[in-house]
């Protein structure tokens, strides 16, 4: 049963990367996941990013997962790391935003905070900080 168990769930966590890579959209240079909600049972974030990431050297995945508090990952292709992507960067902008902290590096980061209410501004900040990071204008930039 324990395996059959790992079986299913190996399953859904493979069609649940493979959705959201095929509505990754393109960004300049890199392909972007960038997705906020709970996480299913069995659906580790870390390894939903890391794979996604090893999908496609230009891939940028970032999560925003909502429990009982919130827990932020990034990871970088190395495609998109040349491009300016600094996982990094990205996730302690947003942790902060939460009231919480985290980082990592280039490739690869993690973090989060208790404040539920701000994950809507965390997400901005993510997209903010990846056109920052890409030189590509933000909305307040052009308006």
């Amino acid at each position: 049963l324990q395996r059959e168990l790992e079986k299913h769930t190996a399953k859904t966590l493979e069609s649940h990367v493979r959705q959201l890579e095929n509505n990754a959209k393109a960004l300049g240079p890199i392909k972007l996941v960038l997705t906020k909600g709970p996480m299913r049972k069995g659906m580790d974030p870390v390894e939903i990013a890391n794979r996604l990431k090893e999908s496609d050297k230009k891939m940028v995945a970032v999560i925003v997962e909502v429990s009982d508090r919130v827990q932020i990952v990034a990871a970088a292709g190395e495609e998109a790391v040349n491009a300016g992507i600094n996982a990094g960067e990205i996730v302690s902008g947003a942790a902060k935003a939460v009231g919480g902290g985290g980082g990592g590096r280039q490739f690869f980061a993690s973090g989060g905070g208790p404040l539920k209410e701000k994950a809507e501004e965390a997400m901005r900040i993510i997209e903010e900080t990846i056109q920052r990071q890409l030189s590509i204008p933000t909305a307040k930039e052009v308006a």
